[in-house]
């Protein structure tokens, strides 16, 4: 009886492994690792909602760029002491909810257990993946809401249920409030549409039947699309737009394609494999859309952006893992049909594989790379420092990002100085005054000789200095703290 059971529910119980066990990956140690220059802009902007209510920074700039995410943040914060964790936590929840949500996109399209659990293997374990689901950042959330906003939407071409339209818009506007690339998630409800326009035929009739319903979700519709023209965000649709029409001049796509056989490893040309094998299935007729979405999104950020972020790929990585697991399913299937013991060896084979790749792992970790793109001083330990070294004393600091000083030391604590840099070396990157904390700008090197206290800063902000006249008077002296890393944190004492 309890064999039977156990056979009966043997894909639930895989399911609840995965999600249980990818969770434990993504919140152990949460807080262990510390935060890194994007994060502490999430941190600052999530702590001014907590005090104003809406995102106004403690430098007078108000910052819509990532609302939903930020507000999400902010809760996190208040329910816990530690800001490294607070910050963190819904985004380790976002990452293991993702899990599950990914299981049933999977088998929404393929109506297939086995391919659908091999896809969320791959997503659970990749440790990209993990890493970005540990950040007080938006991207994470972002795959989460693209993959509920289709899963809704297919759900809705199959049934036709409002509620499933409804929550398909709700995902949607949360995906592209998120991040500007949420925008990629209309672009692949919009080619479903097209390509599959003909199972819409019985929700036109339904149209006719409801008109007034319909009409009213076509106002709040048109609220939405109104709010992405007038909201003051990175979202909206005239940055988009500009965005889209200002060619970069780069040529980023070898950088991210190696990157990417980087991250998969053995399974990268199983991908590429998947990618031609399913795009052209009329059987898995969502998956002709994604592709294309997928290749219109890689062009994009490979020849429209001006800056080199391996991160920006994660939106289509959870696609990428559908190529990758297709074909192994296919494997699964034609083997099992000569010998059953086969498959198992094959299971065995596989997870083997993703072991030595080296980029899935299914032990904990305290601390994940993400890559040269997304510089990871420690801050944490060069601003513990500092507080123990003053001791009693007044704490005064000079830094290119002084909201650092705000997270570990305190607002209230000490006097904070900025040191204007340039976040990129590109035009208009330049900060001629502290972005997200109010701190006094230093503008030359006699007023920077007049103050007493702790310089701090990483290798970008040490090498975007904008004032070489100090740069090379930090040159003259010894530092008292250094911090070697991926990228180093140093402390001189003025």
């Amino acid at each position: 009886m309890l064999i039977k059971m156990f056979k009966k529910n043997l894909w639930l119980i895989i399911l609840i492994v995965l999600v249980v066990w990818g969770g434990f990956l993504r919140f152990e140690s949460l807080g262990g690792q510390s935060f890194w220059i994007d994060e502490g802009f999430s941190v600052a902007t999530a702590t001014a909602i907590q005090e104003h209510g809406y995102p106004l920074l403690d430098s007078g700039r108000t910052v819509w760029r990532s609302f939903p995410v930020d507000y999400i943040t902010s809760v996190g914060l208040y329910l816990f002491d530690d800001p490294q964790v607070g910050g963190r936590v819904f985004a380790a929840l976002a990452g293991t909810l993702l899990i599950l949500v990914f299981y049933f996109f999977n088998f929404q399209i393929f109506k297939s257990r086995r391919q659908a659990i091999i896809a969320t293997i791959l997503m659970a374990f990749m440790t990209y993946e993990i890493a970005w689901s540990r950040q007080a950042r938006m991207y994470i959330y972002l795959q989460l809401f693209m993959t509920a906003s289709l899963y809704f939407y297919y759900r809705f071409i199959e049934d036709k249920r409002i509620l499933y339209l409804l929550l398909t818009l709700i995902f949607a506007a949360l995906s592209i409030f998120s991040h500007q690339a949420g925008y990629l998630v209309a672009l692949l409800i919009l080619l479903t549409t097209l390509i599959d326009v003909k199972e819409l035929k019985p929700f036109i009739k339904w149209i006719k039947k409801n008109i007034k319903l319909f009409i009213g979700l076509t106002l709040i519709f048109g609220i939405f699309v109104f709010a992405l023209f007038t909201v003051k965000s990175g979202s909206s649709l005239m940055n988009a737009f500009e965005n889209v029409i200002d060619s970069s001049g780069m040529d980023y796509s070898f950088s991210y394609l190696q990157f990417l056989s980087l991250q998969f490893g053995l399974f990268f040309p199983i991908g590429i494999a998947g990618f031609f094998m399913l795009s052209w299935q009329k059987k898995w007729k969502y998956m002709l859309a994604i592709s294309i979405g997928v290749i219109v999104y890689y062009l994009s950020i490979s020849f429209q952006n001006k800056l080199l972020h391996f991160r920006y790929l994660l939106p289509i990585i959870p696609f990428l893992l559908i190529y990758i697991a297709c074909p192994i399913d296919q494997l699964f299937e034609s083997i099992k049909k000569r010998h059953k013991a086969f498959s198992i060896g094959l299971g065995v084979i596989l997870v083997a594989a993703m072991i030595s790749v080296g980029q899935f792992n299914m032990l904990a970790k305290d601390a994940y790379y993400l890559g040269n793109t997304a510089p990871q001083p420690n801050w944490e330990a060069g601003w513990e420092w500092i507080k123990n070294d003053a001791g009693e004393n007044e704490i005064i600091t000079i830094s290119t990002f002084p909201m650092f000083h705000d997270i570990y030391i305190g607002k209230e604590v000490g006097e904070k100085y900025f040191l204007p840099f340039s976040m990129t070396g590109l035009p208009g990157s330049y900060y001629k005054k502290a972005p997200y904390s109010q701190a006094e700008t230093i503008g030359n090197l006699d007023e920077f000789k007049e103050i007493e206290g702790y310089v701090i800063l990483d290798d970008l902000g040490y090498r975007m200095l904008r004032g070489q006249e100090i740069k090379g008077y930090l040159n003259s002296l010894t530092p008292v703290f250094t911090d070697r890393g991926a990228f180093d944190i140093t402390i001189w004492k003025l």
